[in-house]
């Protein structure tokens, strides 16, 4: 029978300890995504942890993350067809939280509820969450310049900007807003008497503005 000498001995204690000790000081997030205009899980998402990885759902929407130090972290769904989620966590030593996700096509239609959402921390995996969808809106916003050497007063000239069916003239400062823009992608058309017509195309996501500034001149 081979006898370990006793540093070989001393080092298997030291990194089992260690071991011991690192479980008991991390824990553990897990969740659920769902389609929220229609409550269908959603697998093969991706969902990152913010400097400890990333997974993916399961065919139940399921996902689940173990012996993450405690701490707080940046969780972000990440999806080409989905609204991006961003959520900040905290993970308690040997306790579960439970973070689950609604998630909105980003051609579907906006749910009525406009609520933030909300994280609970579980004891156990027994336990319930009741997590509501945030506001599944965006804007768009910016500024129209002419070129250096030009000048324009908008007020007193027709410029006009349109984003899908909406339309508002620009100001005379240059400056337009659109509120309460469902998330999707979207066709931007700046045009009027004599100016150089502009069109760009943009995404606009759920809780976030985008910006658009465009030049034109008067041809």
């Amino acid at each position: 029978m081979r006898i370990l000498s006793f540093t070989t001995a001393v080092v298997i204690a030291m990194t089992l300890v260690a071991g011991v000790n690192a479980k008991a000081s991390s824990g553990r997030l897990k969740g659920r995504v769902t389609n929220s205009a229609n409550g269908v899980p959603i697998r093969n998402l991706t969902i990152e942890v913010i400097g400890q990885g990333e997974t993916t759902t399961n065919q139940d929407g399921k996902y689940a993350f173990d012996n993450l130090p405690a701490g707080s972290y940046k969780v972000i769904i990440k999806s080409s067809e989905f609204d991006e989620h961003r959520r900040t966590v905290t993970i308690h030593a040997g306790q579960t939280t439970i973070s689950n996700f609604q998630v909105l096509p980003l051609k579907a239609p906006r749910p009525e509820q406009n609520t933030k959402p909300q994280v609970e921390v579980l004891r156990n995996d027994n336990e319930q969450i009741k997590v509501n969808p945030g506001l599944l809106t965006g804007v768009l916003s910016g500024r129209v310049t002419v070129p250096r050497g030009q000048q324009a007063d908008f007020s007193q000239t027709a410029l006009w900007i349109s984003i899908g069916e909406n339309k508002q003239r620009i100001k005379g400062d240059g400056t337009y807003v659109f509120n309460d823009l469902k998330p999707g992608s979207y066709k931007v058309v700046l045009q009027g008497y004599c100016w150089l017509a502009q069109r760009r195309t943009v995404m606009i996501r759920a809780n976030k503005t985008t910006t658009l500034n465009l030049r034109t001149f008067c041809g």
